[in-house]
């Protein structure tokens, strides 16, 4: 601990404290991410109870990592990023702390404190806003420049610099890089391509041997959630996995939980390279419904070399279940709502426009085939059926109950057995099940 506390204090990070202070924290040493050396850090979870919380917005990170498909990035990091802000002089006394060679206090803004992040992004945000959403974009510590063309680099990098110049901030030369074509963003992999899967991830999934615990479900759940912006129709591929969630820790594995788990595998190991959208570009959004699911796909449609059509490129992948929970009969409507409210997050504004029947002739055409007595024309799949696609389900509604009047309220009482008597019949609701589609193809 000695030499940490001497390099603090040759750095004018710290200073001994010769005065009472109002509460005294503890000091803990631990090691950096992959390394051996050991950093002090303080608790100060006495300290943050009696601070009042900022609440700064941070940045969405699938809005940032949305903009990053630029032929050029660059990745900066602020050296010891928190500690470059100067606490107030009043407020050094609350950050003292003991350790065996004295109490000491911060002179500087320290990691561990309730605020520290919210102070340093609105920092960042102040010191950068002509730039961010422009060239630029910042998520806490972490500064992102963005160069559409690798000739208007060099400028790019000065009107940063002279900003971060006139904040006085410095820079940690060994953790930046600049104009790369590619690199590590947030937990994903960014390239003029598009936006892709960080492989770590994606091997975690691949190497999990069949889950023999309710909690190494959940873990399987929790890793492929991290991917499901890349995994088309997910909430279909896991409501497997989820059903044995439901059982508990007495949960069987089963054949069906067994192919989604091998399925799942092969889906993931080889994930879609997703683009970011561009201004004013029109997006596709397709819709899959099941009673259990409700899956989208945004897409975008692109000309590219050496293709005589465009070209579909997912752009995300929203995957949500339907809960039971929901009062409504149409519960499909229910989960359509959390997927627009998902999506709309993720634009200014949208706009919707309708294909009229007349526009859209060959759709039109396909979805009458099945009612008609026509012969189907060649080339045209089709399958019989044999019984009711769908099936009648009668959900009976729950009684209300007549309220009972209070003590006070001088009206005479009535008993339970009244009450009873005086309740409606149930009344019933029919509901329509989808078990399965035809679909035609042409």
């Amino acid at each position: 601990m000695l030499p940490e506390i001497n390099r603090l204090r040759e750095a004018n990070f710290i200073k001994e404290l010769h005065t009472e202070a109002t509460w005294v924290a503890n000091p803990v040493l631990v090691s950096k991410k992959n390394t051996d050396v050991l950093r002090m850090c303080v608790d100060f979870t006495c300290l943050n109870k009696h601070c009042p919380k900022d609440h700064f917005p941070l940045p969405r990170i699938d809005q940032i990592i949305d903009s990053t498909g630029c032929e050029r990035l660059s990745f900066l990091d602020a050296y010891s990023g928190y500690n470059q802000i100067r606490l107030k002089k009043e407020d050094e006394v609350k950050t003292a702390f003991i350790t065996p060679y004295g109490v000491f206090c911060y002179r500087i803004m320290p990691f561990g404190l309730k605020n520290v992040g919210a102070t340093y992004l609105r920092m960042m945000q102040k010191c950068l806003a002509t730039q961010i959403g422009k060239n630029v974009q910042v998520y806490i510590d972490d500064i992102i420049i963005t160069t559409k063309q690798g000739s208007s680099l060099i400028d790019d990098l000065k009107e940063t610099f002279d900003n971060l110049e006139k904040f006085r901030l410095k820079l940690n030369p060994t953790k930046c890089s600049f104009g790369v074509p590619a690199g590590e963003l947030l937990g994903y992999l960014v390239s003029a391509r598009g936006i892709e899967a960080n492989p770590e991830k994606i091997h975690a999934i691949v190497t999990m041997r069949k889950p023999t615990k309710l909690k190494e479900i959940q873990q399987l759940t929790g890793r492929v959630a991290a991917l499901r912006r890349f995994v088309a129709r997910l909430g279909e591929k896991a409501l497997p996995f989820y059903a044995l969630i439901k059982q508990g820790e007495k949960f069987e594995w089963n054949e069906e939980a067994d192919k989604a788990f091998e399925h799942l595998k092969r889906t993931i190991s080889t994930p879609p390279v997703l683009v970011a959208p561009k201004e004013k570009e029109p997006l596709l959004l397709y819709i899959a419904a099941t009673p259990q699911v409700v899956s989208t796909a945004l897409v975008v449609e692109r000309e590219e070399e050496g293709k005589i059509h465009g070209v579909q490129r997912p752009v995300y992948f929203i995957s949500e279940q339907v809960m039971n929970k929901c009062d409504a009969v149409n519960d499909s409507m229910i989960a359509y709502k959390d997927v627009y409210n998902e999506l709309e997050k993720l634009f200014d504004g949208c706009e919707v426009n309708h294909i009229s029947r007349l526009s859209n002739d060959e759709a039109d055409v396909l979805a009458n085939i099945g009612s008609q007595c026509l012969r189907i024309p060649p080339g045209i799949f089709w399958e019989e059926i044999s019984e009711r696609s769908t099936k009648a389900k009668k959900i009976p509604k729950q009684p209300k109950k007549k309220e009972k009047p209070k003590k006070d309220s001088g009206a005479p009482a009535v008993s339970e057995a009244n009450i009873l008597e005086d309740e409606e019949e149930p009344e019933e609701v029919m509901m329509i099940q989808v078990p399965w589609t035809q679909v035609y193809v042409s």
